[in-house]
């Protein structure tokens, strides 16, 4: 509490650095063996689902103008070059599935028999393009990408059905080219993960973090504790703090997410794509804080972490496909965004990416983790950590080779699941927390990759 009087104290006197909000467009990360970066939301609700946009994201059948708004404000400042939308059946199975595009004029759609699943933005202030699709998420089902609803005599049925969380459901939405995505992997245990097959699941969740009784029940965390650090932010007498920085009191990946990430792949010697859900909604704090906008806008919710995507382009085939082979790396953007990142391996003479499956033939592979450079003028140089993990039994994993602030190469004749955690103290952004500055010289899991499996 003296602390936080002091600092309450401090804010009279100082100012705010000048800070570019805006993440930058993907396109300008490089390319890497012909591949390129596209930034990736998998889980994200629009004003479709009940309890978005304060429970008013539909009245009268009209959508909220300001809550879509802002939803499209977050696309475009923060370059989201693919947002897979997640709502929920209690509120989307009413409407037809061209309504869940929220199409708006200037915005061009991609159909399939006559029926729109693709839309893709206009408005973005630079000419920037994301893209969304509609999908749904239940209490045990998340689809990504579908083409259309699921046939039912009525709307009443069609909810139903889409929450029954049956095997039939699930069967049918695959067979519609629907992707199976486990969110909310706290809940689950190994058993019915498995028995869902899913291509994804979820390695970090926002809603998770942040509330008490998951927190508590679920990831088995002190449920308040990270509620001080969001107070500063929410009190902030005299509007110099950056709320973009409150995730810093609350980021964490808790252990049961790796447990059973890794318990999967031990056991189906396969891989199986983890990824970040923002599961954002505007529903929660709609305080304004010193930026002008709520606390839990969609904008602030989808800069701090991302999914990254290996592409060959941003179509949605391309996109599905990385997500497929485990093309991807979780990376908390709100510590920076990463340039050059890379996890590949070598093996008889051939290269093998993030998500790939190789026969080690008897002989050995060769890892290498680049270590990123962080995209922008920096203030000082941060501190990168970088560990390379093999997937052990009973759910856990252990570091087979280290580097600090360098690239790592890691040779080995073992087979097994490797992924990479990089970690950083980010010192550059010390005028951005002030003043609680501890924030800038703790360490956090930056970056985490998916896997590459050696077989025998």
């Amino acid at each position: 509490m003296r602390f936080f009087l002091f600092a309450l104290f401090f804010l009279a006197s100082c100012s705010s650095p000048d800070y570019t909000r805006q993440l930058p467009d993907a396109s300008l990360l490089g390319t890497i063996r012909g591949f390129s970066y596209a930034r990736v939301i998998t889980h994200l609700h629009s004003p479709y689902s009940w309890d978005a946009c304060d429970k008013k994201g539909v009245v009268n059948g009209v959508v909220n103008a300001s809550c879509l708004s802002h939803l499209r404000l977050a696309m475009c400042e923060n370059h989201i070059d693919f947002a897979f939308l997640t709502d929920h059946p209690a509120n989307m199975a009413f409407y037809d599935f061209s309504d869940l595009l929220m199409v708006q004029p200037g915005d061009q759609t991609t159909s399939s028999n006559g029926i729109a699943y693709l839309n893709q933005l206009s408005g973005c202030s630079d000419g920037f393009l994301p893209q969304w699709t509609v999908g749904f998420e239940d209490t045990v089902t998340m689809v990504l990408a579908m083409r259309g609803h699921l046939s039912a005599p009525s709307s009443i049925d069609l909810q139903n059905l889409y929450q029954s969380g049956t095997s039939s459901l699930r069967n049918q939405l695959q067979a519609a080219g629907g992707l199976l995505v486990i969110p909310h992997t706290e809940r689950w245990t190994d058993e019915d993960i498995e028995n869902y097959n899913p291509v994804a699941l979820e390695i970090h969740n926002i809603h998770a973090m942040t509330d008490p009784k998951i927190r508590l029940i679920d990831l088995h965390l002190p449920p308040f504790e990270h509620l001080p650090a969001m107070l500063s932010y929410l009190i902030d007498p005299y509007r110099r703090l950056n709320p973009d920085f409150s995730f810093l009191g609350i980021m964490d990946y808790p252990s049961i997410y790796f447990q059973k990430w890794n318990t999967y792949i031990q056991n189906n010697s396969k891989n199986i794509t983890g990824l970040t859900g923002n599961d954002a909604h505007e529903n929660v704090l709609a305080q304004i804080v010193s930026d002008g906008e709520r606390f839990d806008s969609f904008r602030r919710m989808t800069r701090f972490i991302s999914n990254f995507f290996f592409t060959q382009d941003r179509t949605l085939g391309s996109i599905t496909t990385s997500l497929q082979s485990s093309r991807s790396f979780l990376v908390v953007e709100g510590l920076g965004t990463p340039m050059g990142m890379d996890f590949n391996a070598e093996v008889s003479g051939t290269t093998v990416n993030v998500g790939d499956r190789v026969s080690l033939n008897g002989g050995q592979a060769t890892f290498q983790v680049a270590l990123p450079a962080i995209f922008g003028n920096l203030k000082g140089a941060p501190q990168i950590r970088i560990e390379l993990k093999q997937v052990m039994k009973q759910g856990q994993d252990q570091v087979v080779a280290s580097a600090a602030n360098q690239s790592l190469t890691y040779s080995t004749v073992l087979p097994g699941a490797y992924r990479a955690h990089l970690y950083i103290v980010p010192t550059h952004l010390r005028d951005f927390v002030q003043p609680f500055s501890h924030f800038a010289t703790n360490e956090y899991l930056w970056i985490v990759s998916n896997h590459i499996l050696l077989t025998p």
